[in-house]
């Protein structure tokens, strides 16, 4: 898909709950920021801000339980229940999309 300009690794969680088993190297994404206009307070603007749309290559199911480690070295958890697999006009999934927050930690 066009516009697929990232890299991220794709970690989920070991049997202590940390991040730490790659699941998926190198995913083809993009993270884009989520629109900050409807914000009315400097908190839910601080809120939006921690906020990315994650689009990525169709061919990888993400997990709902993942944290991304961005190019840049930042981490980004997976929203759960965020995940969408968008599909074009001719019904095939052109690529897959989900909401991330910054991770704590990162």
């Amino acid at each position: 898909m066009i516009g697929l300009i990232d890299t991220a690794d794709v970690y989920i969680q070991n049997a202590s709950g940390v991040y730490a088993t790659l699941a998926q190297a190198g995913l083809r994404c993009r993270l884009a920021h989520v629109n900050t206009q409807a914000a009315s307070s400097g908190v839910e603007r601080a809120e939006l801000a921690a906020l990315r749309n994650l689009i990525w290559d169709p061919g990888y199911v993400m997990p709902e339980a993942a944290q991304l480690v961005a190019g840049d070295g930042g981490r980004w958890n997976v929203q759960a229940g965020t995940l969408k697999a968008l599909r074009g006009p001719s019904g095939t999934i052109t690529y897959r999309q989900c909401d991330v927050v910054r991770a704590a930690d990162g």
